[in-house]
């Protein structure tokens, strides 16, 4: 092989590579972007869950006493709307993946349409 050849391949092998780096990279921003609302209500779900345990109904005879006074605390209803509307978002999303999976599998590998 010949210096020149050499060169060829190693310029290929290298755009090749970037080229691979380049779409991996975007890849990687662009699931980041479409996440970082996901993340941030599984968050807040799990922060509020264990936040509402210890302020709202504490596990004591007179945190027992105390639950029906301390749930109509604002804060206690913050963190039920939280509990609440996290809990959808989260369950919406798993929906919004599944379908967004399912149609790329349709589309590209097509539904099997046997008419015999």
């Amino acid at each position: 092989m010949s210096k020149e050849c050499v060169y060829k391949i190693k310029d290929y092998t290298y755009d090749g590579i970037s080229y691979i780096i380049n779409k991996i990279v975007v890849f990687i921003y662009w699931t980041y972007v479409a996440s970082n609302v996901y993340i941030l209500w599984i968050v807040l779900h799990y922060f509020a869950s264990h936040l509402y345990v210890y302020y709202c109904v504490p596990k004591t005879f007179i945190g027992f006493i105390m639950s029906p006074f301390l749930i109509a605390s604002p804060q206690c209803q913050s963190l039920r709307w939280i509990l609440y509307n996290g809990a959808n978002t989260i369950s919406n999303m798993w929906v919004i993946l599944g379908s967004w999976l399912c149609s790329i599998m349709i589309t590209k590998y097509g539904v099997a349409n046997d008419n015999t």
